[in-house]
C-alpha cells in the first residue's frame, strides 16, 4: 500500500493487491521507498470507505523524484 496518511484510515492510498504482485517480479515493497515521488495511474475506486487506486502492473506506478539518503535532497529523474 502506497499511503498518505498514518494511520491510512481516511485517506487516498494506492493499493497493490498480492494476487498482483506476480505481476512485479519481485515484493513491492523493494521497487519503492519511502521519499519517493511517485505518479500513479488506475481508475479511483472505494476501498473500506476510503478512495483508493489499484495497482495491478508495474507500469501504473512511475517514480518522478528521489529522496537521496546521503544529501537528503530532492532528485528529478
Amino acid at each position: 500500500m502506497l499511503g498518505f496518511e498514518n494511520p491510512h484510515v481516511g485517506a487516498f492510498k494506492a493499493m497493490i493487491m498480492p494476487v498482483d504482485w506476480p505481476n512485479f517480479g519481485e515484493q513491492p515493497e523493494t521497487l519503492f521507498a519511502i521519499g519517493q515521488v511517485v505518479r500513479v495511474h488506475g481508475l479511483i475506486e472505494w476501498y473500506q470507505g476510503d478512495p483508493v487506486i489499484f495497482v495491478h502492473t508495474p507500469d501504473q506506478i512511475e517514480v518522478v523524484s528521489e529522496v537521496s539518503s546521503i544529501t537528503g535532497r530532492l532528485k528529478v529523474n
